[in-house]
């Protein structure tokens, strides 16, 4: 089933639209071009060497933050699913499988402190992407 938010979201996005075709009725125009999502971006500055963060790797290409922990220096202003995407001002680049995934989580641990963790979080009203349990998993 649906959250709350997201079946008010639904809700919304439904009078929007019969709102939008009431208005346009009768006359001939374009459908609006889609805008691409876009992710708000955070800057969190870390003075401490552990994160208290625990990572995955996400579509093979994505750091993805699975879950916080309570005494996590920002554990306030994190949620679980934003993306780590770079430290200190500058992007990670293309996330391609294991080995990127396990070079940018060393650059996590190993860069000097105080660091700046730059996060990306998809806000309601983008698609959400099913999560794919891993194989071998569940009831044979």
């Amino acid at each position: 089933g649906l959250s709350q938010s997201q079946l008010q979201f639904q809700m919304a996005l439904a009078a929007n639209q019969a709102l939008r075709h009431a208005m346009h009725q009768g006359q001939q125009h374009q459908p609006p071009q889609r805008q691409p999502a876009q992710p708000q971006r955070l800057n969190l500055r870390y003075n401490t060497p552990s994160l208290g963060l625990s990572l995955s790797l996400l579509h093979d290409s994505q750091i993805l933050i699975k879950d916080v922990s309570p005494t996590s220096p920002n554990y306030a202003y994190i949620k679980k699913n934003d993306r780590i995407v770079g430290i200190n001002g500058s992007l990670f680049g293309p996330i391609a499988g294991t080995d990127d995934f396990h070079a940018a989580v060393g650059r996590l641990k190993s860069t000097p402190r105080p660091m700046t963790v730059m996060l990306e979080r998809w806000v309601v009203g983008t698609p959400m992407v099913p999560m794919a349990l891993p194989a071998g998993h569940g009831g044979a």
